[in-house]
């Protein structure tokens, strides 16, 4: 199968190389239409039954880099999924091109000047408890009776099991609440991704993909060391990046 892998559209009606920066040191260039430009390489075969692990995490890495590449070089672009192929030749791509134009430059123009960043925000469960413990008169009740040794003491352990796991729902609500609108000021969109397991008694909270206009970078990175400040919490953010969340082609 001949074909064109492409990695990203941008603006741009210049043919231009970026050279052997591809998946498995292919040539990456430019192909134009009527203003916008498909990063692409040429492709020939067909795709793979199947994936070999190692294989398609270095051909992953080199189609983040190509993007990324083209980020920084043409400014907004709309990254493509990964493994994606137009069939034929650069006709077929122009055809490609041309039947989608109002929608890749509509979506340029939605993406213009944005940027995408990672937000996962994790909390000390050990830490956190213990604070509740301290500081909700029940729980600290509870836990006063617990201690004895005796059969009773032993049920109000349960019961303090129970309550501290009823508080801790509602207290990661409130945290997560808190720390989403505070994002969501300086933010155009978020996507909230799934939370990862927990490691170590230190469970991630909140994975927020975060759309942020380019003018509002500093105070979006202010804001996040400043959550980050809070006893218990720890920020890990990531980016700025091209928006790969926000684009579905």
């Amino acid at each position: 199968m001949e074909g064109r892998y492409i990695y990203c559209v941008a603006e741009g009606d210049e043919e231009i190389s970026l050279g052997r920066i591809g998946i498995d040191g292919s040539e990456v260039y430019t192909v134009h239409f009527e203003g916008l430009s498909a990063i692409v390489h040429n492709y020939q075969g067909d795709p793979p039954d199947c994936w070999e692990r190692e294989s398609m995490i270095g051909w992953v890495v080199s189609h983040q880099k190509v993007v990324e590449t083209a980020w920084r070089r043409f400014g907004t672009i709309l990254p493509v999924r990964f493994h994606t192929v137009i069939k034929g030749g650069a006709d077929d791509l122009n055809g490609w091109l041309g039947g989608n134009h109002g929608e890749l430059r509509k979506s340029i123009g939605r993406l213009r000047g944005r940027e995408e960043y990672g937000v996962q925000v994790f909390w000390d469960e050990d830490l956190v408890a213990g604070r509740l413990v301290d500081s909700v008169p029940a729980l600290r009740e509870l836990k006063a009776k617990t201690e004895g040794g005796t059969g009773a003491a032993y049920m109000h352990g349960q019961l303090l099991e129970k309550a501290l796991k009823r508080e801790m729902a509602r207290e990661k609500e409130r945290y997560f609440e808190n720390i989403y609108q505070r994002i969501e000021e300086l933010a155009e969109r978020i996507i909230i991704e799934e939370v990862k397991a927990a490691d170590n008694g230190v469970r991630m909270i909140m994975n927020l993909s975060v759309l942020v206009p380019g003018e509002r970078r500093d105070e979006m990175t202010a804001e996040l060391e400043i959550i980050n400040l809070r006893e218990g919490i720890a920020v890990r953010p990531t980016g700025p990046w091209p928006p790969y969340s926000f684009v579905d082609m």
